[in-house]
């Protein structure tokens, strides 16, 4: 009788210390299981941060796309004498260099030199600027490098870029064409030929050249001499 229990004893004991072995070996796996889950969230929290923070940056690169298509319409070459800050024309901005745009809330834009620092949004503080290039065209009037083709004085190439900390930049190209015509009148060629370009931001009495032309006798009046 004691032999049967002390053998009952022994596999009782052995029965518990199995049971004890499975439940550490459940505490085990529940924790790789849970560490693993936890980290596959925390990676999928920063992915998803990181992806909102690129959305953000594409719009904003967007919106400063349009404020430049907007002042090129309003001011594309404002002569090589601008200044910055200031009105300075697309067009006239020096090449490669970093601007921003600012709307004065009424009509127009002034172009700030350097990055722009916008206030945060959603926690992140996002800088964009942007910069302008010549663009030149081959004989059939394609777009080409510059080297050894002829540049477009009513085509430049804008590049928008944005950046935050630890993310970008997102850059946005764009061609901006000059489209607006400006019509002049003048009324007065007394002053005879020799100017061969049109004077910036006025208008004179002088023309280029004339044959068998009288500007002279009656003042606005272009007579063939017979």
């Amino acid at each position: 009788m004691a032999s049967l229990a002390n053998n009952r004893g022994a596999g009782g004991g052995r029965r518990r210390g199995q049971v004890l072995l499975e439940a550490l070996i459940a505490v085990v796996v529940a924790g790789i299981l849970i560490g693993g889950a936890a980290a596959l969230m925390a990676q999928s929290l920063k992915s998803g941060t990181a992806n909102k923070s690129a959305q953000t940056a594409a719009l904003l690169a967007q919106e400063l796309t349009e404020k430049t298509a907007a002042h090129a319409q309003q001011a594309w070459n404002t002569g090589s004498s601008c200044t910055v800050p200031g009105t300075c024309g697309i067009y006239n901005l020096a090449k490669s260099a970093h601007y921003y745009l600012v709307y004065d809330g009424i009509e127009k834009y002034t172009v700030y030199g350097g990055d722009e620092n916008v206030p945060q949004i959603n926690g992140v503080t996002y800088t964009r600027y942007f910069y302008v290039e010549n663009v030149c065209r081959d004989s059939d009037g394609a777009v080409a490098d510059c080297t050894g083709a002829t540049e477009d004085p009513s085509t430049q190439r804008v590049t928008v870029a944005v950046s935050w900390p630890g993310g970008g930049p997102i850059a946005v190209s764009r061609f901006l064409a000059r489209t607006a015509n400006v019509a002049i009148v003048q009324t007065d060629w007394s002053g005879g030929g020799g100017q061969a370009d049109m004077p910036a931001g006025s208008v004179n009495n002088q023309f280029d050249t004339s044959s068998e032309i009288d500007f002279t006798s009656v003042p606005g009046v272009l007579q063939v001499n017979q």
